[in-house]
This record gives C-alpha cells, sequence and structure tokens, in this order.
C-alpha cells in the first residue's frame, strides 16, 4: 500500500499543493497533512482518491521492486507534455485560440 510520503511525493510531482489536494479529494487539508506526514496511515480511501486526482494507481506490489508512485507520475507528465508539444505544433485554431464563435 502506498505510504503518506509516497503519496506527498506523488502530490509535489503534480505541481498540487496540499489545499487544492484536499478540495479535489474531499479530504480536510489537516487529515490529508497527517496521512502524508505519516501521523495518520493512509486508508484505502485516501489512496484510491489520489489515484483518481493524479492519474495514476498505487499498487500494493510498489515495494517489491515497482517504480513509486511519484516516479509513475512524472513519467505520466512527460508523456501528457510531448502529447501537448504533438497538439500544439499542429496548429489547429482551438490551440491558436481561435475557436469557434
Amino acid at each position: 500500500m502506498a505510504n503518506g510520503a509516497e503519496l506527498r511525493a506523488a502530490r509535489e510531482a503534480a505541481g498540487l499543493s496540499l489545499s487544492r489536494m484536499a478540495q479535489r479529494t474531499h479530504f480536510a487539508k489537516s487529515y490529508l497533512s497527517m496521512v502524508e506526514t505519516g501521523k495518520r496511515t493512509a486508508a484505502q480511501d485516501v489512496i484510491s482518491a489520489y489515484e483518481q486526482v493524479l492519474g495514476v494507481r498505487a499498487r500494493p506490489s510498489r515495494s517489491a521492486g515497482g517504480g513509486s508512485l511519484a516516479e509513475e507520475l512524472e513519467a505520466r507528465v512527460v508523456e501528457l507534455r510531448h502529447l501537448d508539444d504533438v497538439v500544439s505544433s499542429r496548429g489547429s485554431p482551438a490551440c491558436r485560440g481561435e475557436g469557434a464563435r
């Protein structure tokens, strides 16, 4: 199961503040802070909420040789940036701000 430090690293890698994560997951900011700092155990509903917001799965086998949640998220960010570059380079009207009016 993902631990609080992995959840925090993944959130920070995604560029989300703790306040924003609390808004998106509907958990109290203070509770998420306790989870991320290890003062509370990361319950499955919290892990699932992070997975949904970040678009990444936190696999229980992660510590047995798998990549960390933060590494998986970083790889996803690289993939999304590449896709953004591809779409932007096509010069579609939507990318140039010339969408339908």
